[in-house]
């Protein structure tokens, strides 16, 4: 699995489609509630940024891809 990418330094692929729900990462800290995913992208804001259930979030400072699926 891939090393944690420190944030904002590099940022996940944020498309400029305008009903592109974003990308889905791995995040650190993660929310209080859930999981630890999120997406990245302009849904919520119009601008960049990590939400989850059409809620911003906030503190993010780490980030990964998620993993690939397993294989059946």
């Amino acid at each position: 699995m891939s090393e944690w990418i420190n944030f904002p330094e590099k940022k996940p692929y944020c498309s400029r489609d305008k009903d592109a729900l974003g990308t889905e990462v791995l995040i650190w800290p993660r929310p209080s509630a859930g999981n630890a995913t999120a997406f990245y992208g302009r849904r919520v804001t119009g601008r960049p940024e990590f939400y989850k259930y059409g809620a911003v979030i906030h503190g993010v400072r780490w980030w990964k891809p998620l993993p690939m699926p397993p294989k059946e």
